[in-house]
């Protein structure tokens, strides 16, 4: 029996990232399911219930077969001002069924994220409600694919999905931290892309010379030395795109400061 995948997606950066990885791996992920939810009380469930849409036509998931999407709201949950891991522990029993095991539960936690102090409690927690639902043994795996990863490393995941990205939800903050995020991590990808385009330009540019070159055939060395320099290159801009968009932050630091005097 083939494993069910059932993924929680928000919309946001983290979990959308795992969507692109499921949907570019048919042979990891051949049956997934897709839970979202917005709790009406939250300011930002309009925002991520509209990036859920939007992102889930531009990929076609709906018609895709080996997804099976759900999306609800509910007007009230007791633990939104705590942490989200027991509102997923709740969710998870409630879209499971007997034809579901075996089961891997994929989220989207990433590297220095608070849940990690209680995976242990949450895993276990999930398990007992499964099991309780399902009245027999259940084989349940977790999976954390952006466990060692941060929001910067991520960026890579983006690079073919720039439409993607441009649709994400950012969890309607405009004053805190996670604005200060969205500048970093929009400023970063702008300039990542614009090394992609550069580079790919540069290989187009040497395919065409080897194939035109028929008498006069250019040494292997040389076109490894061309593609180490792009390597080297895009490092370089790389490094002085974080110094930059560090600068970005205090500018916009100092806005907000401003705007609130």
């Amino acid at each position: 029996m083939s494993m069910t995948h059932l993924l929680f997606w928000s919309g946001g950066f983290d979990s959308t990232a795992i969507l692109l990885d499921m949907l570019t791996d048919s042979a990891r992920y051949p049956k997934i399911r897709v839970v979202s939810y917005g709790v009406k009380a939250i300011h930002n469930c309009e925002e991520d219930k509209n990036a859920r849409k939007a992102i889930s036509k531009l990929l076609d998931l709906e018609k895709n077969a080996r997804f099976e999407m759900i999306d609800f709201d509910i007007d009230y949950f007791p633990f939104i001002s705590g942490s989200q891991a027991k509102l997923w522990a709740c969710l998870a029993s409630m879209f499971v069924s007997a034809v579901d095991n075996p089961l891997e539960i994929v989220f989207g936690y990433i590297k220095h994220d608070d849940f990690w102090h209680e995976r242990p409690e949450f895993e276990a927690g999930i398990k007992n409600l499964i099991q309780f639902g399902q009245h027999c043994e259940f084989n349940v795996k977790f999976n954390y694919p952006l466990e060692w990863m941060t929001k910067k490393e991520m960026l890579s995941k983006y690079l073919g999905h720039s439409d993607v990205f441009d649709r994400l939800s950012w969890g309607g903050d405009t004053d805190t931290c996670k604005l200060k995020d969205k500048v970093d991590l929009e400023f970063i990808f702008r300039q990542m892309m614009s090394v992609k385009y550069d580079c790919d330009i540069m290989k187009d540019s040497n395919k065409k010379e080897i194939c035109t070159t028929e008498t006069e055939e250019k040494p292997k060395t040389e076109i490894q030395s061309s593609n180490l320099l792009m390597k080297e290159a895009k490092s370089l801009v790389l490094e002085s795109c974080i110094a930059l968009s560090q600068e970005a932050i205090s500018a916009t630091e100092v806005s907000l400061q401003s705007s609130q005097l």
